[in-house]
């Protein structure tokens, strides 16, 4: 495995949390670090693969879509700020805007 070096900025409640559980662990903060990156890594693709099976099982269409500049911009900055994909992220436009104007004819919302 490479390693590289880096540089993060970490909130301090964090970095004493680590603090405590690398000592905990008897590990270097740097060890604990990589570990709980690891593992999350790994949640985080276990819960991806789940999703992708799910995603099959609806049978998504694609739907060619024509957006302005701008409006895709937008999207992708959203996206980025979400930590999602372009099209995820204009699935849950979408779907938030349905359930808006779903709140807007029960009168929930104006």
């Amino acid at each position: 495995m490479d390693v590289v070096r880096t540089q993060v900025r970490i909130p301090k409640e964090i970095i004493d949390w680590l603090k405590l559980e690398a000592k905990q662990d008897n590990r270097s903060m740097n060890a604990k670090l990589v570990q709980i990156l690891e593992q999350g890594k790994e949640y985080q693709l276990k819960g991806r693969q789940a999703k992708e099976v799910e995603v099959n099982k609806e049978a998504l269409k694609q739907y060619p879509l024509r957006l302005s500049e701008t409006l895709k911009i937008r999207v992708d900055d959203l996206a980025h700020s979400n930590r999602r994909s372009t099209n995820a992220e204009l699935v849950v436009l979408i779907e938030d805007g349905i359930k808006y104007r779903k709140m807007q004819e029960t009168g929930h919302v104006r």
